[in-house]
């Protein structure tokens, strides 16, 4: 794994080989060996190996052509893992609340059929060296988290999204970041209510809040 590391790192992570990156590059470094140790432990517990990595999968979903790259697929039979820096309490919590909507994505994307189980998933906390998962029968060694499984995430995406569709099909935008027409602010995280995914508008990421009305309600 060091090998590698130091052979593709220059090209996959530039800034860590730069001069004044050593201490960074070392934690990378040892953060990297713990988690192959970990990955080779769960895999050999549960007499599983990795059957696809990085590899586009794709699906009629949504009303369109769904597509996304799960990080690691090991099988069988399948069981997803998903690599992660940092911020194990915050995936926890994703897992708990059911709003783990990018592991529950790449369930529906590998599971191969409306007729198949919904593969389970796990969040692998790289810094951390957490393996954490609704499933912990499918992955050994992993903390546990009471909460629904990834099909029931999914569930709850798709029925948002045919209610939101409706409403856009109907000539209607939403401006999410600004207070609705009753004065209620934007929800501050993702939750599930009434069976529907509601996610936290991501307004941090965006540069034209003067289009919805979000910078003069700021400017207030």
């Amino acid at each position: 794994i060091m090998a590698l590391l130091d052979r593709e790192g220059p090209r996959l992570a530039a800034p860590l080989f730069l001069p004044g990156a050593e201490a960074n590059r070392a934690a990378v470094r040892r953060a990297a060996g713990l988690a192959a140790r970990e990955l080779f432990g769960l895999m050999e517990a549960a007499h599983v190996q990795v059957i696809a990595s990085e590899e586009e999968h794709l699906v009629k979903a949504l009303g369109t052509t769904f597509a996304g790259y799960p990080d690691i697929v090991l099988g069988s039979p399948a069981r997803i893992v998903d690599m992660k820096w940092g911020g194990g309490n915050w995936r926890r919590k994703q897992l708990a609340n059911g709003t783990a909507t990018q592991l529950a994505a790449y369930s529906f994307l590998v599971r191969g059929g409306s007729n198949s189980p919904f593969p389970p998933v796990a969040y692998f906390i790289l810094s951390e060296q957490r393996v954490l998962t609704t499933s912990p029968e499918s992955f050994a060694g992993a903390e546990s988290v009471v909460g629904p499984d990834p099909g029931q995430t999914w569930a709850s995406l798709e029925s948002a999204h045919a209610e939101e569709w409706k409403v856009v099909c109907e000539g209607i935008l939403r401006a999410r970041g600004v207070p609705d027409e009753d004065g209620n602010d934007p929800p501050k995280e993702a939750s599930v209510e009434d069976g529907q995914l509601v996610l936290a508008p991501p307004c941090q990421w965006c540069d034209f809040g003067a289009l919805c009305g979000r910078d003069s309600v700021e400017r207030a």
